[in-house]
């Protein structure tokens, strides 16, 4: 007997949501109600599904009896806003896992979390939630990526490496094992971190350098 698929909304229209729509389509768990983006986008569609309205409509879609979400949105802090707002109002943030990445049995994944084609997250490791792991990114064993953070595509994280919230890991990053990286940080892309990087900097270069404080920056 075929499996009823339950009903989700996506918060955020862009390309992050378009890769987010094509696994949700490969996983067959779900069906996708709609987008909710900017009003001036209302009535588009991206990737073939429409944006219904702005994420004030979010209350008006749990009484509805939806009560599955996923934000699909690259900022840290913008993902991490939207989600907290909708566990509010009851909503279960999903996984949203590639068929074509490799997650060990022994890793342990909160809500809210991407893990993108050919991504890799090996034993012991443990993803919290609302973190993006994205294309060929590898996480090896006993990680800790921390809320909210992203690891851009074809990052490598050796094993035991701390991620802080909110941080970000450009595209190539390499991180060398038992390294913490803080809070609200970010990495260069190809930047190779082989010590440990304070909250909100910016990392950049081989080897990776602290160069400026980040906190007011955001990144998309």
């Amino acid at each position: 007997m075929e499996l009823q698929r339950e009903p989700v909304v996506i918060l955020g229209a862009g390309g992050h949501a378009k890769v987010i729509i094509d696994i949700i389509r490969a996983q067959d768990l779900y069906d996708i109600i709609g987008c909710l983006d900017q009003a001036k986008n209302s009535g588009h569609c991206v990737a073939g599904v429409k944006i219904i309205g702005e994420d004030c409509m979010l209350e008006e879609i749990a009484k509805s009896g939806v009560n599955k979400a996923f934000v699909a949105i690259g900022d840290n802090r913008r993902r991490a806003e939207l989600a907290h707002r909708v566990r509010r109002l009851g909503f279960v943030l999903i996984n949203v896992i590639s068929p074509h990445a490799y997650i060990s049995a022994a890793a342990m994944l909160d809500d809210g979390v991407a893990v993108m084609p050919g991504a890799i997250v090996n034993a012991g490791s443990r993803i919290l939630s609302n973190v993006i792991i994205n294309t060929k990114a590898s996480i090896d064993h006993d990680c800790v990526l921390e809320s909210n953070c992203h690891i851009g595509p074809g990052c490598t994280l050796a094993g035991n490496v701390q991620v802080g919230e909110g941080t970000f890991l450009g595209t190539g990053t390499s991180v060398i094992p038992r390294v913490r990286i803080g809070c609200w940080s970010i990495t260069g892309a190809g930047a190779v971190i082989v010590a440990n990087i304070p909250d909100n900097a910016l990392a950049v270069g081989v080897p990776g350098r602290v160069v400026k404080n980040s906190r007011s920056r955001r990144m998309s």
